[in-house]
């Protein structure tokens, strides 16, 4: 694997392996400008001394983003190995035939043929010993592991979080919990987590990002973005790819209500796209309707405000604390 860096643009490329999904083993290349998160890449330090770190969260909380630059960053001593999950991969030999050509190398390992419980269970305790070979730390990034919840594939994971060598360390990204039993490890100190809190940007990264894409930052705006967002840096950019031309925090304030096409698409594909035909349907008429009810309150705060007397002020006042909330 190398890993190179231009600047705050980070060029990533991971080791090629060419099967029939190319770039599963690349870590994700990234051709725009990134936010350092400090803080995060603090976090995920705590890969050298933990056997796992489960970093957790719903779409657009950057987590692919952040193992990639805090890799190109801070790169962790030993060998680096990234797999990128996805449905397929619920089938154990499919799974393992990548991590393995990911950890080491394309076909310098024999590879799961069958699918029983013995025999994988054989399969691992090999695998075990392998990357027990030698002194060298080995890190495992897994992401969209949600992608195996409830699988044999996660039965495995979890059998080799639990066995394998004090060298080894899984970094776990996804969308929800991994769905592993990491209480055992959780009680034994080896087991760290990142969560939606820990992602949502900080306001004084909130106001770097910003600033970052040629946005003025003043504060009051930035308190009003922050809390429409909730930090949410999927919900930040939005409203920046929304406004565009926007020059200052106040002209994304109209668009960082989650009304804007881009962020209905983007709740369609990333939220919605996993559920079930009639809960998808369920949730977009919800959706809609809320829409609607946001849209009517702002014709009705705009007439309050057009208006005289302190009885019209004070409902502009409360419908304009009800839309930013």
């Amino acid at each position: 694997m190398a890993v190179s860096t231009r600047s705050s643009v980070l060029r990533l490329v991971g080791h090629k392996v060419p099967d029939t999904r190319p770039g599963s083993h690349l870590i994700p290349r990234i051709d725009v400008e990134v936010l350092p998160r400090a803080r995060l890449w603090d976090l995920l330090d705590g890969a050298t001394r933990c056997r796992a770190i489960v970093v957790s969260a719903p779409a657009g909380f950057g987590k692919t983003v952040l193992c990639a630059s805090w890799l190109a960053e801070r790169p962790p001593s030993g060998r680096v190995a990234w797999v990128t999950i996805d449905a397929g991969d619920r089938q154990p030999a499919r799974f393992w035939s990548y991590a393995q050509d990911a950890l080491f190398g394309p076909g310098s390992q024999s590879k799961l043929a069958g699918s029983d419980k013995a025999e994988r269970e054989f399969f691992l305790n090999r695998l075990v010993a392998d990357l027990a070979v030698g002194a060298e730390p080995v890190t495992l990034v897994l992401d969209d592991v949600h992608e195996i919840v409830g699988s044999p594939t996660a039965d495995d994971l979890d059998y080799l979080l639990r066995h394998a060598p004090p060298t080894f360390h899984g970094i776990l990204v996804g969308r929800r919990s991994p769905g592993l039993h990491l209480a055992r490890l959780r009680l034994a100190g080896e087991l760290g987590t990142i969560g939606p809190g820990d992602l949502a940007a900080t306001q004084e990264e909130a106001r770097r990002f910003l600033r970052m894409q040629g946005i003025t930052v003043g504060d009051d705006d930035l308190e009003q973005l922050m809390q429409r967002t909730e930090g949410w840096i999927g919900g930040l950019r939005i409203a920046v790819l929304s406004a565009a031309g926007a020059r200052t925090a106040h002209d994304l304030l109209p668009h960082a209500s989650g009304e804007e096409e881009l962020a209905t698409e983007y709740i369609r594909d990333e939220f919605l796209a996993e559920h079930p035909a009639e809960i998808r349907e369920f949730l977009q008429a919800l959706h809609q309707r809320v829409v609607v009810v946001r849209r009517r309150l702002k014709d009705l705060r705009v007439g309050l405000e057009g208006g005289v007397g302190a009885a019209r002020r004070r409902g502009a006042e409360t419908l304009d604390v009800c839309l930013r909330n």
